[in-house]
């Protein structure tokens, strides 16, 4: 009788310091899952606030008029001559960007002119040869007219080494820029919603003036 009484007690034994093992385990893990989740809300929220000061610096900025783009035509234009019906959407990407960010960017693009038929928008490209941006305009069924080739804005933006929107009109005063990130794609589909109601209803100014 002892004896099965010890092989129980050892069996209880086993089976408690087997089951403290396993949640001290799950404890150190969801510790562990803890931590990493606040150093990456740290990280993002650090992101954000250097953004926001990266794009106050572009506030009250002009684009000058005398600057001149090359369409996929290879012809030189003017930059208000593309704004002179009123405000688009502009992303500017170079070709020293982040790839995967500024591919994220356009496959972004294009999804919401898909969903929201949305037309009013214009692509600078810097540093791309001619024909590669006539190519991918093709491939990925960009209309011709979204796509230009330039140097440069000359705007601090630039700076950041990463793919950025913002809203431009006649008078070539940018406005709402936007850094799209691609670990936060909810921030970009609300930006781009906001920015469809913000041309819509410019639009209509424009159409009753």
């Amino acid at each position: 009788m002892n004896k099965y009484l010890v092989v129980a007690v050892i069996f209880v034994v086993i089976i408690i310091t087997s089951l403290s093992f396993y949640y001290q385990l799950q404890l150190r893990q969801e510790r562990e899952n803890h931590k990493q989740s606040c150093s990456q809300i740290m990280l993002l929220y650090d992101m954000l606030k250097e953004e926001q000061e990266v794009l106050m610096k572009n506030e009250g900025c002009m684009v000058s008029k005398s600057l001149y783009l090359t369409d996929l035509k290879n012809q030189k234009i003017k930059i208000d001559s593309l704004f002179s019906e009123g405000p688009f959407l502009v992303l500017f990407f170079s070709s020293s960007y982040c790839n995967d960010c500024v591919n994220y960017c356009l496959t972004q693009i294009k999804d919401f002119m898909t969903k929201q038929g949305f037309n009013k928008i214009i692509l600078f490209a810097s540093g791309y040869q001619l024909r590669d941006l006539y190519v991918f305009a093709r491939s990925n069924q960009f209309n011709d007219k979204c796509f230009y080739s330039m140097n440069s804005l000359n705007i601090p933006i630039e700076e950041t080494n990463m793919p950025f929107m913002f809203i431009m009109d006649e008078k070539l005063m940018p406005s709402h820029f936007f850094i799209p990130k691609k670990e936060i794609p909810e921030q970009t589909e609300r930006y781009l919603n906001f920015i469809n109601e913000e041309i819509n209803s410019t639009a209509l100014f424009y159409e009753n003036k």
